[in-house]
């Protein structure tokens, strides 16, 4: 595994991983294994009971964490699957992502008056002359960020994650060991190798998409395991983020491409703007699709059953002494 990913340079650890100093999505060291996976479901179900309280002008980053939560959440869901089973995974699985899609909309609103607002600043255009479409999609931005906000659908859901917890904590076997972790971080990968393939041949925005979703599933795993600092563990994590920061900006950019498209149908002006917009949209995915492909490759260059031994491995070290 990582046989393409360079030996990384040894350098001062970053905060999260100096001693006395813990970072609260991480497996800490000596600890009893199921114990942290129960106190890592409290962690993120606590984050989203708080920042399901954000009033109406923190309410964008809040639905951002309280999404990012339900992911976290998620990825230990795929963790634990070996050693749950298939119906247990699917009912807690299913839950999360129910109520992550009841503030899809919102995200996706605001996401798309940032990419719009890059795309200008990116390519230096006039900010007079795309006044019109910048005033348009802030103004839906906020609009639907009011309406979450007044019909207590943030907080709701929020409320909802919270209460899952002591479920999801009983489900949790006490027994749980390093090899039935590791079982479901190979089939993770399995799932990111797929998928890549999938991308890769096709190209599509749904692929791309899937792609995404199941890479994120994998870097919250990785960055939840406590491989040391300077090993190639730290080395994956480190391309995960790159390779989710260029898949999420290449959804970005779809967003905005099928707003566009509403827009168009909905309204006869600004037009040719809009037009220059899904063009400009197009262009600016081009390069992201080269290195998404490109940083795949790199990524996905393992056997899953290599990945999981490294990760038993990795679990069995940070385990001495629990």
């Amino acid at each position: 595994m990582f046989s393409r990913i360079r030996d990384p340079v040894c350098q001062r650890p970053p905060a999260c991983d100096r001693q006395g100093v813990e970072k609260p999505w991480r497996i800490q060291r000596g600890a009893d294994l199921a114990g942290e996976l129960a106190r890592l479901v409290h962690e993120e179900c606590a984050a989203a009971a708080m920042s399901g309280q954000a009033d109406a002008d923190h309410l964008p980053d809040a639905i951002h964490r309280i999404r990012r939560a339900t992911r976290h959440l998620r990825a230990l869901a795929r963790l634990l699957r070996p050693s749950i089973g298939g119906r247990a995974f699917r009912g807690w699985n299913d839950a999360l992502r129910d109520q992550a899609r009841r503030l899809a909309d919102a995200r996706d609103q605001e996401v798309v008056r940032g990419a719009i607002e890059r795309i200008v600043e990116h390519e230096g255009l006039d900010r007079e002359r795309y006044a019109t479409i910048l005033a348009h999609s802030t103004a839906q931005a906020a609009e639907r960020s009011r309406k979450t906000h007044e019909d207590g659908a943030a907080a709701d859901v929020a409320g909802r994650i919270a209460a899952m917890e002591p479920s999801m904590a009983a489900t949790i076997p006490e027994t749980l060991d390093a090899a039935s972790f590791a079982a479901g971080a190979g089939d993770s990968y399995r799932r990111v190798r797929r998928q890549f393939d999938r991308a890769r041949k096709r190209g599509d925005p749904a692929s791309m998409h899937e792609w995404r979703k199941r890479v994120k599933i994998v870097r919250a795993h990785v960055e939840c395991i406590p491989f040391d600092h300077g090993t190639h563990g730290k080395a994956l994590a480190s391309r995960l983020k790159e390779l989710t920061d260029v898949l999420g900006s290449h959804h970005d950019l779809e967003l905005v491409q099928d707003w566009a498209a509403r827009e168009l149908a909905q309204t006869a002006t600004a037009q040719a703007l809009l037009h220059e917009l899904v063009g400009r949209c197009f262009m600016q995915q081009q390069p992201l699709l080269k290195s998404a492909i490109e940083l795949g490759e790199i990524v996905c260059d393992d056997r899953p059953t290599d990945y999981a031994a490294r990760v038993h491995a990795c679990l069995l070290d940070s385990m001495k002494g629990a």
